[in-house]
């Protein structure tokens, strides 16, 4: 086909533009670049206006997105936020430190003060008391010297006119000073006797005079220890040496799981007994608490034996005290609370 179309003339472009129409390059909106520019600048500029519709879009996305660059100026900044984070943690740990060894040493100047409020008797004035209280051949000598009740000296003096009698005698005494025990601080003389054991003779301030705690410094027991033995012993309270040396699990005592067994050592004839304390009991508590500061540890247990045991064996009760003193407080009810934790630990695992 033949196109008869004719080309219009500048004249008729003219009119069109008079008459509100443009040509197509000039609705294109390449005309002014077409005429003001070379060929080769109009792709420089495209690609300029390429490079900023992906700069707009680059904005334009989410932050999550974007690539994470960090400026000089960010680094910085968290630099500077942990080196603050370190130095308050080292600040921290400074106080809680100080804070720990304050506490230390209020509790030392507290027990320094409780030794300096009372006056302790001098060396030669507690060998003194000591002597008088050993060299004693009737029991109305030691009136004024010990604080026992009436009815336990007797006992107490009965028992050391036998010991004197069967030849035993003090051979060296030494002044040991303020000791620490149960019911606070005691004057201690360490002595030791004709059989080569030592014995501890404690001066008690009572009544604001300095005396001796007799049934301690004898190691009395509620019975003879021989009766401990006796297949009628049920009960007893007894001032012994405790230790975890033991390992006899049998009859009612078998169950090592539900009980741990200590040997129960009478110093002044190394005869011994098994004790069993129940598991996570508060006596058990205490006697774990006793024996870290000594694997052989002085203390007051009340005791009581199962008709159906051996002879040598007996449940501990209650643990009187953590040496040879008792004291107004019941030691093992300390760690009722404990014993109760430790209880519902055991059982939640």
């Amino acid at each position: 086909m033949i196109d008869t179309t004719q080309p219009k003339s500048p004249c008729s472009r003219a009119d069109d533009e008079t008459n509100g129409m443009k040509s197509k390059h000039v609705q294109r909106g390449i005309t002014n670049y077409t005429k003001r520019m070379p060929r080769k600048d109009i792709g420089r500029m495209t690609r300029l206006r390429k490079v900023e519709v992906e700069n707009e879009e680059d904005e334009n996305q989410p932050a999550k997105n974007r690539p994470n660059t960090l400026t000089f100026q960010d680094k910085l900044k968290y630099i500077l936020v942990f080196a603050l984070f370190l130095g308050l943690a080292g600040l921290t740990f400074v106080i809680v430190d100080s804070i720990r060894n304050a506490k230390k040493e209020l509790a030392f100047v507290s027990e320094e003060k409780e030794v300096l409020q009372i006056q302790h008797p001098k060396t030669k004035e507690a060998i003194e008391i000591a002597k008088r209280f050993l060299e004693a051949t009737e029991l109305y000598q030691w009136n004024g010297l010990i604080c026992d009740q009436p009815k336990d000296a007797e006992r107490a003096f009965s028992k050391f006119a036998k010991m004197k009698q069967d030849g035993w005698k003090i051979d060296q005494m030494e002044h040991f000073g303020p000791r620490q025990v149960s019911i606070g601080f005691v004057n201690s003389i360490l002595c030791k006797d004709n059989l080569g054991k030592t014995h501890w003779i404690d001066l008690i301030h009572h009544n604001a005079e300095w005396k001796i705690d007799a049934a301690a410094a004898l190691q009395m027991h509620s019975k003879e220890w021989s009766e401990f033995f006796d297949e009628k012993s049920t009960h007893g309270i007894v001032r012994v040496l405790i230790s975890d040396d033991s390992s006899y699990y049998n009859g009612r005592y078998n169950d090592e799981s539900n009980w741990q067994s200590f040997k129960i050592i009478a110093s002044q004839t190394e005869e011994s007994i098994t004790g069993y304390a129940k598991r996570n009991s508060a006596c058990h508590v205490a006697i774990l608490k006793m024996l870290q500061q000594s694997p052989l540890q002085n203390c007051i247990l009340e005791i009581h034996r199962d008709v159906k045991a051996e002879k040598s064996q007996y449940e501990i009760e209650k643990v009187i005290s953590s040496d040879w003193i008792i004291s107004d407080q019941i030691y093992s009810d300390l760690y009722i609370d404990q014993s109760e934790k430790d209880s519902g630990i055991s059982q939640g695992q």
